[in-house]
């Protein structure tokens, strides 16, 4: 109550984000996400595109540089698990609303 005898005013809640709780649990930053998939994406471009590059220089008899064959070797592998983490972490979300 105020001095005037009318009550207090309350606070709305924003409608767009519901109050963190068991049933709401709090949203992570959705453009962190996006850049974490852009770059697993990237990432998994560039090893497809090391790996094209590999079979045509191998097809064509020339002499590769041997990182020319890690990269795909890792970058494939470390761009399916990002990959993942990002389907799942969208899968979570998604039952969680």
């Amino acid at each position: 109550m105020t001095n005037t005898g009318r009550p207090a005013p309350t606070r709305v809640q924003d409608s767009a984000q519901p109050p963190a709780g068991p049933r709401n649990p709090p949203r992570g930053n959705p453009r962190g996400w996006a850049v974490f998939a852009a770059a697993a994406t990237v990432l998994a471009v560039v090893s497809v595109g090391s790996l094209a590059a590999l079979l045509l220089l191998k097809l064509a008899g020339a002499d590769t540089w041997s990182g020319l064959v890690w990269i795909p070797m890792v970058g494939l592998p470390v761009a399916f698990v990002m990959l993942g983490s990002s389907v799942l972490r969208a899968i979570v979300r998604r039952r969680s609303v």
